[in-house]
């Protein structure tokens, strides 16, 4: 009895181990039963365009998943159904969502599929399919096809926004003019093109308290220009009217321009009144306008990286009480087009200005002019060249008072050549122009610190910038400036150098700038 107890206590935990072992066995045959990992793909295209209210269809196709599986359907990176396949079945059509009926331009609705087998043992990999929104119809300009925006009542926006996609071509058929709480906004890459058979040319106009949002890139600009340059009919100054920002005043907010070209509009292209300085404006070219590329009037808006290209009515007005600031500026002219100023400050504005190159069209055209200081205006300018202008590279008129590096208007650390004759004009009753130095006694002073050196006689000689010439504003290497700008205001960078352009390694205005031939600008 006591020999059989023994052998009875062995068998039983033995026996205990063998069901173990069996059970284990099952499972792993049971869990190996199950379809290898199932593969599931899109049915036609992953990527589609749709418009509010349409209804959303997609069709999924996989292998015949075994039984217990389940569609798992993600809405937006969040779950939205779950659904149970039969064993058997190849495909799901989903078709049980729709494109909202608010839904915006560029909004966009992405699907993530995936297959789990049993208790989300086995998963196949996850699949996309994205419904992009559109909701203007399309139109064919040349052999273009643009979205048509559709364009408010009497032209007028009166509440809400007008989106416009990234990388998306658009067509404009009449002005717009956005009122006070509305929106416009466009996004890396997007062209519009604007109707030049409009009755009246096309301005698009933004009422105080109304946003502007532009959000262009170095490599994709937001671009609007004239739609002849896809008729192929020869697009041209004065093709439309304005872009124009009119803000709330001093400190005010319209919202940012990031990386916008205007291309062949009219008369005074990119116009900004009464713009404060919550607004950022930072690289914009206006490229072939009528009369001033760029006018700005009241207001205390900043502005960086600006460039008008040969522009038929001088590139730069600065006007009325204007009181910003702005640093990196070009003004390129490679045509005579008539008898102006290229860079005119008038009334009594008083801008602070640093980093600015003014390059005409050469020594020998006809009588066009680099800057004027005007009236009662104010400006302080540092680190500029003005550069290959028949005559009045810098010229003063009216009431503008100088002193001093102190003073109310001062033209500083800056360099003027190519400029054959009155390279610094005075029109002032009895005016000479100080900007230029003086020489006295067999003396020569130069409070200014401009590029002017004088002969034992009192002849004034000129220092020139290596690489600055007709149509080129980059500098074969820095020229450096003793005067850094940053010391002024907090809005200004670091750039001890003269001009708008430090170097051909830190051009900024590479990929993204039309050169006067119409080429997009390369690295040297």
């Amino acid at each position: 009895m006591k020999t059989h107890y023994k052998i009875s206590q062995f068998f039983v935990p033995a026996a205990l181990l063998l069901i173990w072992i069996t059970g284990l066995t099952s499972c792993k045959k049971d869990k190996d039963n199950y379809p290898a990992m199932p593969a599931i793909t899109i049915e036609g295209d992953s990527t589609v365009s749709l418009k509010p209210g349409d209804a959303i269809v997609v069709t999924v196709k996989f292998d015949a998943p075994g039984p217990d599986t389940r569609l798992l359907i993600n809405k937006n990176s969040g779950p939205y159904r779950s659904i149970r396949l039969d064993e058997n079945a190849v495909s799901y059509t989903f078709n049980e969502d729709m494109v909202s009926e608010t839904a915006a331009e560029g909004d966009s609705i992405t699907y993530e599929f995936v297959l789990t087998n049993g208790a989300n043992q086995k998963k196949s990999s996850t699949v996309s399919f994205t419904a992009n929104v559109e909701v203007y119809p399309t139109i064919t300009i040349g052999s273009e096809t643009l979205y048509n925006v559709t364009i408010p009542e009497d032209g007028i926006l009166t509440s809400g926004a007008i989106t416009l996609a990234p990388k998306r071509k658009y067509y404009i058929s009449s002005s717009i003019e956005f009122s006070e709480t509305t929106k416009f906004s466009a996004g890396t890459g997007t062209e519009i093109y604007l109707n030049s058979a409009a009755t009246n040319k096309i301005n698009l106009t933004f009422d105080a308290g109304s946003q502007v949002n532009i959000n262009g890139t170095a490599t994709e600009p937001v671009v609007i220009t004239s739609d002849k340059t896809l008729l192929g009919t020869g697009a041209a100054a004065g093709d439309w009217g304005v872009f124009n920002i009119k803000g709330d005043g001093n400190g005010s907010n319209s919202g940012s321009v990031n990386h916008l070209r205007l291309e062949y509009g009219g008369s005074r292209a990119f116009r900004l009144q009464d713009v404060g300085n919550g607004t950022q404006v930072d690289y914009v070219q206006v490229y072939k306008s009528l009369e001033e590329a760029i006018m700005v009037t009241n207001g205390d808006v900043n502005m960086s990286h600006l460039i008008t290209t040969d522009c038929q009515g001088a590139g730069y007005r600065l006007g009325d009480a204007y009181a910003g600031k702005i640093q990196f500026a070009i003004a390129l002219t490679t045509i005579y087009t008539a008898e102006l100023d290229e860079f005119t400050v008038r009334e009594t504005a008083s801008p602070v200005i640093a980093n600015l190159s003014i390059i005409g069209p050469g020594e020998t055209v006809n009588n066009t002019s680099g800057m004027r200081l005007r009236a009662a205006s104010a400006a302080k300018i540092y680190n500029a060249i003005v550069a290959f202008y028949p005559r009045r590279g810098v010229r003063l008129n009216d009431d503008v008072v100088i002193t001093d590096l102190n003073g109310p208007t001062v033209f500083a650390y800056s360099y003027v050549f190519k400029v054959p004759k009155d390279p610094f004009r005075d029109d002032r009753t009895g005016g000479t122009n100080p900007f230029a130095g003086t020489y006295s006694g067999g003396v020569g002073s130069n409070p200014f610190f401009n590029n002017i050196t004088f002969s034992s006689t009192g002849v004034r000689s000129y220092e020139e910038i290596d690489g600055i010439a007709v149509g080129d504003y980059t500098p074969t290497a820095t020229k450096a400036s003793a005067f850094n700008p940053a010391i002024l205001n907090s809005f200004f960078k670091e750039a001890a150098f003269v001009g708008a352009i430090e170097s051909p390694d830190k051009d900024w205005t590479v990929g993204w700038v039309r050169n006067p031939d119409g080429t997009i600008r390369t690295a040297n």
